[in-house]
């Protein structure tokens, strides 16, 4: 890498000189010379971002380097940071602060290794510099703040204190100017081994160097305008430092920090909230707090100034959740009740039946509540030290955290501790969610007429996003704290509805969540999973209209799709958990009413507008249809109610079937497709949102189930209930669960008759998972001896 930068021809840039400052470069477009020389500068930084981003991956996978190697690339990271910015055209300053960063990591990489000749190279450097003055090293001095100080073995240790008690030193006796730079570079020296600090905080040298810092730093921090500075050194400080010198010395810390989050400048405020963080985590996670009365009495003291009583605000305004969702997850690590009755089920809202929902608080308190038991259930330990935000200039990943969303069943809640918090948790967001349906889950979805040709970012106001924010997160929740057998039939087909409503939503993120939340539910509510694909089936009748907007109606299906896969994946991998045959009794009635119901919906008026099939299709479409008469129990005719309350029943005769399915298949003769178009289809009430003829016949095929509704004094309503739903509000028979299947059987058959290749694709992919879901209830329900 150093020869081939070397052939590149680079050229060092100088270094500053006050006596002879270089003139200030401008862009001349102009100026062919200038143009030029813009693009060999250009040219040479490019060469340097290369050479830093090879020796940084270089140096992490290899083993100690030399002294030779170690002290040419210090040296050469030290020319860079004494450049000066004037000597590069305008256009490439950027470039050339990218650069220092990247050399700057560069040295950090390789003090992990040889800490002792970087640290070493570093001070002699610095020295010559300041005798000089040619050079205000503010820059210089910050270039450091990668180095990574070595706890272990002894000798490293020993070294790295020697460095910190240097720059202690040239912090306290050092020039004015540079203070606020070795401020920083020990925060940066500190911060990484803040997490990690036990023992050594005792070594006397130790002791000795955070102790004098502290207290020039808090001697400082006396005059207002040192203390954005000096606020992150304290709280550096105190988090390596022994729990006797925390105790005496972090409450003046966090009254500087909490009056800092009343600050206008947003920096100042995001700074001080950072150091809360932090100083919360050393107080609750490493020294496990005081007694308990004054640990909740300073739990309140913090959140009261964070959430103030009879307000709806957040201090500060608009502040990330994220730092108030790690305060309360410190909390919780000692005191797992305080952080729920104290600060969750505030956040949430005492009297959410009133509308006096805030919804930054309730996101927050929502977050917190799934954060903690992530926590808990992966058994993680104690949550790390909050870092910075701040990404390393190589561009190093960034894990985002994976959340579950199974459901937590009761014998799982009593495990961590919860099962007392799960009642009013659930109560909350059930509460929530119906609200925040009415306010951004209806008026937003995607059929709504006045919402087009208009963008997301204009129909949302302040208040809007902020509630919108809300409703994501409880989409989130949802299937980890709803229980679908604790409802009776019509609240959990509220709930469904409402979750299927979120599949059409103008925002793609709550497009997401509400599939996940569906998928979930299908998974831990093996009881619901044939009535989530009716009210489905339902929802895309009602809500979803067949030609606009464009795809909305394949994207519902492949939906649709990806439910009847979870529910015959569910019984293939775990059949003696699914609950759904427990219910399949009736297994040898009549099946040719919903046999011809089907087939009269496979032939609605849209199959008119497509060609016929090939004879490839139509050979498969009839093997998927040859289903064997004893795969699954048959069932009577469904009815269907429609919104006026008048029932509609569809027979057909055998040879009118028959005759519409020659029909179907022959698709090229307009006088056959005249004639299916022909058969009676009774449509959809006038009060949907979508009145498609191919749709309209859906009430024939999903008819609305019984519902059954036992009393308590039944036992069968279960207050809560694990993944396997023992005991559930209704219980479908074999009619009911298989109705749904032939409406799946039925809409295949439209889908084969699509426009475009990508639908009729579709209704292959319906037509094998339909015949799949079928069999593999069939296979189990013999093994149990059932069919």
């Amino acid at each position: 890498s150093l020869a081939w930068r070397r052939e590149e021809g680079v050229i060092n840039l100088p270094e500053y000189d006050p006596n002879h400052p270089p003139p200030v470069k401008r862009p001349d477009g102009h100026d062919q010379g200038n143009v030029r020389e813009r693009k060999k500068e250009r040219r040479a930084l490019a060469v340097e971002f290369i050479f830093c981003r090879l020796m940084i991956s270089y140096l992490q996978g290899a083993s100690m380097p030399d002294d030779s190697v170690t002290t040419r690339l210090t040296h050469m990271a030290f020319a860079f940071f004494e450049a000066d910015e004037s000597v590069v055209f305008d256009y490439n300053v950027q470039s050339l602060l990218k650069v220092m960063d990247l050399y700057a990591e560069m040295v950090g990489v390789l003090s992990t290794t040889r800490f002792a000749l970087v640290s070493k190279l570093f001070f002699q450097r610095l020295r010559v510099v300041e005798a000089t003055e040619t050079f205000p090293f503010h820059r210089f001095i910050v270039g450091m703040k990668f180095m990574r100080i070595k706890l272990y073995p002894l000798d490293d240790l020993e070294f790295s204190l020697i460095s910190l008690k240097q720059c202690s030193q040239f912090f306290i006796d050092g020039k004015k100017q540079n203070k606020y730079a070795w401020a920083e570079l020990i925060v940066s020296l500190l911060t990484p081994i803040a997490g990690s600090v036990n023992r050594e905080a005792h070594f006397p040298d130790f002791r000795t160097f955070v102790t004098a810092t502290y207290e020039y730093a808090s001697e400082k921090s006396k005059k207002s305008k040192h203390v954005p500075n000096m606020l992150p050194l304290m709280t550096a400080l105190l988090s390596v430092s022994t729990k006797e010198f925390f105790l005496e010395k972090w409450t003046y810390a966090l009254a500087l920090c909490l009056g800092a989050i009343k600050a206008r400048v947003v920096q100042q405020q995001l700074s001080a909230l950072d150091c809360i963080c932090r100083l919360l985590w050393v107080y609750f996670v490493r020294f496990r707090g005081e007694s308990s009365q004054s640990t909740e009495t300073r739990v309140r003291s913090i959140m009261e100034t964070f959430f103030p009583h009879n307000s709806k605000l957040v201090v500060p305004k608009d502040a990330p959740a994220s730092y108030f969702v790690r305060m309360i997850l410190c909390v919780a690590q000692l005191r797992l009740d305080v952080a729920f009755k104290s600060v969750i089920f505030e956040l949430l809202g005492p009297d959410v039946a009133a509308k006096m929902i805030v919804p930054e608080r309730a996101a927050i308190g929502l977050r917190a509540f799934l954060l903690i038991v992530h926590h808990l259930e992966h058994g993680e330990g104690p949550p790390l030290l909050p870092t910075s935000s701040e990404t390393s200039p190589s561009g190093g990943e960034r894990t985002k955290l994976q959340m579950s969303t199974r459901f937590i069943a009761q014998a799982q809640a009593q495990t961590l501790g919860i099962d007392k918090f799960m009642p009013t948790i659930t109560k909350s967001v059930l509460s929530i969610v119906r609200y925040l349906d009415t306010q951004v889950g209806r008026p937003l979805v995607i059929t709504n007429d006045n919402l087009s040709g208009k963008a997301l970012a204009d129909l949302l106001t302040r208040e809007r996003r902020r509630m919108l924010d809300l409703y994501r997160t409880c989409f989130v929740a949802l299937p980890r704290c709803m229980n679908l057998s604790s409802l009776n039939r019509e609240q959990g087909a509220d709930l469904v509805d409402i979750v299927c409503r979120g599949t059409i939503h103008i925002d793609p993120g709550m497009r997401r969540l509400a599939v996940t939340a569906l998928l979930s539910m299908m998974t831990d509510h093996a009881t619901w999973r044939s009535e989530i694909v009716r009210l489905y089936c339902i929802f895309i009748r009602d809500w979803v209209p067949q030609h606009k907007p464009k795809l909305m109606m394949e994207s519902s299906l492949r939906v649709l799709l990806r439910l009847l896969m979870q529910w015959t994946r569910m019984i293939t991998e775990s059949p003696a958990a699914d609950a759904d045959k427990a219910f399949v009794r009736h297994h040898r009635k009549s099946s040719s009413n919903v046999s011809q119901g089907s087939m009269s919906f496979a032939t609605a008026p849209a199959s008119t507008s497509s060609p016929a099939g090939s004879p490839a299709r139509l050979d498969r479409l009839k093997r998927a249809k040859a289903v064997d008469e004893d795969t699954a129990p048959t069932a009577a005719a469904p009815t269907a109610s429609s919104s006026s309350g008048t029932t509609q029943q569809l027979e057909l005769p055998k040879e009118r079937t028959s005759r519409m399915m020659n029909a179907f298949r022959r698709g090229g003769n307009s006088k056959a497709r005249e004639e299916a178009s022909a058969s009676p289809t009774p449509r959809a009430s006038s009060s949907s949102p979508t009145n498609v003829d191919t749709i309209a016949a859906l009430p024939t095929i999903v008819a609305p189930v019984p519902s059954h509704h036992p009393s308590a004094a039944d036992g069968k309503v279960a207050a809560s209930a694990g993944s396997k739903d023992s005991s559930c509000g209704y219980q479908p028979s074999a009619k009911q669960m298989f109705s749904v299947t032939y409406f799946v059987e039925a809409l295949s058959f439209v889908m084969l008759c699509g426009a475009s290749q990508s639908t009729r694709q579709l209704g292959l992919k319906l037509l094998d998972e339909h015949r799949a879901l079928r069999q593999a209830l069939s296979r189990d329900l013999r093994a149990r001896g059932e069919l």
